[in-house]
């Protein structure tokens, strides 16, 4: 965000990173057709961290030599307020627009098939255990939340305070160090063989119940079914229903697009129950995006001095949503879980008893925490435009703190929520859904 300030206009700067981060996010969806029928999990991972790789290096190009990128102007160095009002020499020419472009293209192709895919690849290791399987999910966001600490810090103190291509530089290594371990320890891992793709999986239900919309269930006849549905959106059991035009030539094959398994069958009903648990999530994300989007340039605009000698920059202040994720994810899988547990084994009298937060517990949680983080920020900005004198940063802490926490109680439960089917569950593994929703804004 930063960086490009540096030569654009503000307003095309944030929504130039609504579009990139609209792309990481929903790029995942479109592609996720490629590991499951082809490539596999892993390969697509390991692919995708060179592309990255090669977008950052070629970003840290454009940082390091000047005739990749736009002359400074003189309005900014004498502390002019209008840097693309002086000649067009500060302008980016279509040239310098190409290369920054490519670049960013090619690390959010990069990211978009690494970041989702990876999760994937970890959850395969432990299909055969939910509980361990969760367990992962809250270590690897921690995993990932620290690593956006350690970047959103450490990385953009060097960007600020040396240069932009040792900054990029610093990442370019660690995205090469990151794709060496994964491939060398290929042969440590369970690889999960493509099956296709869930969409034509679940379109198959739906062209099957079509073609057979005029023929008539009857729930007393089990043999009429390849399997026994149950009685949920009856319409959908018609995929499954066995007429004689579903072989072909009478040989006994089975046509795929005209008979449907049960599993198939009850593989989108669970989907369609879901619609409504993920369309409330889009309603929260969408705002949400807004205010990551903002507080950089709202933080541009508050007293950051901490002290005589300190200056907060202003990329810094969303590391606030890392480090409160990070720690409510640490804190929950040892403490809150564990108690959680702890006290439905003392007031239930069954022998499964389920945890008092359960996963939907945890998703609302999320959502009132979301919530009031926008509500947070709205007093915020409207306290910051209507006083004389800057505000400091710190009014900015809460609703950040507020959205991180939130995003530990949420992101973990989505994507581990009992019901949903296996494979919609690795496309929720895959999509991030934090991320994928309400991201792309003009």
């Amino acid at each position: 965000m930063d960086y490009l300030s540096l030569h654009h206009r503000k307003h095309r700067c944030c929504s130039d990173r609504n579009v990139v981060n609209g792309c990481i996010c929903l790029l995942p969806i479109l592609a996720a057709i490629i590991p499951d029928s082809s490539l596999g999990c892993f390969l697509v991972a390991s692919l995708s961290s060179s592309i990255s790789f090669l977008g950052i290096v070629l970003l840290s190009l454009t940082a390091l030599l000047p005739s990749l990128r736009p002359h400074p102007c003189n309005n900014i160095i004498n502390g002019g307020s209008n840097p693309l009002a002086v000649g067009s020499s500060c302008r980016p020419s279509k040239l310098h627009l190409s290369i920054l472009y490519t670049a960013i293209t090619l690390e959010s192709l990069g990211m978009a098939g690494f970041r989702f895919t990876i999760a994937t690849v970890g959850g395969d290791q432990f299909r055969s255990s939910p509980s361990s399987q969760s367990t992962f999910f809250n270590w690897f966001y921690f995993a990932q939340y620290s690593a956006l600490v350690v970047s959103s810090t450490v990385v953009v103190y060097v960007q600020d305070s040396v240069s932009w291509g040792l900054g990029f530089g610093l990442c370019a290594a660690a995205n090469l160090v990151g794709t060496a371990i994964l491939v060398m320890g290929s042969r440590y891992y369970y690889h999960h063989k493509p099956e296709g793709s869930p969409f034509t999986r679940l379109a198959r239900v739906v062209v099957a119940a079509i073609r057979k919309r005029k023929f008539k269930l009857h729930a007393s006849i089990s043999s009429e079914y390849y399997y026994h549905a149950n009685g949920d959106n009856e319409f959908l059991n018609k995929a499954a229903l066995k007429t004689e035009a579903d072989s072909y030539d009478g040989s006994g094959v089975l046509k795929p697009w005209r008979l449907c398994t049960v599993q198939q069958v009850e593989e989108l009903k669970r989907l369609i129950r879901m619609i409504p648990l993920c369309s409330t999530g889009i309603f929260l994300s969408t705002p949400i995006a807004v205010q990551n989007s903002t507080v950089v340039l709202q933080a541009l605009k508050m007293d950051r001095s901490w002290g005589p000698h300190f200056k907060v920059p202003p990329g810094t202040v969303l590391v606030l949503v890392m480090l409160s994720s990070s720690i409510s994810l640490a804190l929950m899988d040892k403490c809150l879980a564990p108690l959680s547990l702890r006290f439905s084994l003392m007031s239930s009298t069954g022998s499964n008893p389920s945890p008092l937060l359960a996963h939907l517990q945890r998703i609302r949680i999320g959502h009132v925490l979301n919530t009031l983080s926008m509500v947070i920020s709205a007093l915020v900005e409207s306290k910051r435009l209507g006083e004389a004198s800057p505000l400091s940063v710190a009014w900015l802490f809460p609703q950040l703190i507020l959205v991180g926490i939130g995003e530990a109680f949420q992101l973990p439960a989505q994507v581990t929520l009992p019901g949903i089917p296996r494979v919609a569950q690795r496309q929720c593994d895959r999509n991030d859904l934090h991320d994928h929703r309400g991201r792309v804004l003009p």
